[in-house]
C-alpha cells in the first residue's frame, strides 16, 4: 500500500484473526489504510 496512498483495504468479519491482523497493520504502518468493519450480513456484501 506504500505506493498507493489512496488505496484502502477493507477486512470484513470478527474472526479469531482480527486482533492479529490489526496488530500487523499497525506494525507495517498501514493501519490508516485498513478498515476493519466487523461482521456484515452476507446479503449486504457486494457480489
Amino acid at each position: 500500500l506504500d505506493g498507493f496512498p489512496a488505496a484502502r483495504l477493507v477486512i470484513v468479519g470478527d474472526g479469531p484473526e482480527k486482533e492479529e491482523l490489526q496488530a500487523l497493520a499497525t506494525e507495517k504502518g498501514i493501519s490508516r489504510q485498513v478498515d476493519f468493519v466487523g461482521e456484515v450480513p452476507h446479503e449486504h456484501l457486494p457480489a
